[in-house]
């Protein structure tokens, strides 16, 4: 039971943890830094092609 009381205090905090990962930004900037540190240019470079593959509507215009 010990294991569960440990589990327990962790709770909350791992709760947040997933809420703060839902956003579909966010995981995007994770899935983006999972082979390493990235600059802040190189994240938005990468950022700007995915967004004009996702909303290809909007360079349309």
């Amino acid at each position: 039971m010990a294991i569960f009381a440990k589990m327990e205090e962790n709770l909350d905090e791992a709760s947040q943890l997933l809420k703060a990962m839902s956003s579909p930004n966010r995981l995007m900037l994770l899935c983006l830094m999972a082979d390493g540190e990235k600059s802040v240019s190189e994240l938005t470079d990468e950022l700007w092609i995915c967004a004009r593959r996702r909303y290809p509507s909007i360079w349309l215009a």
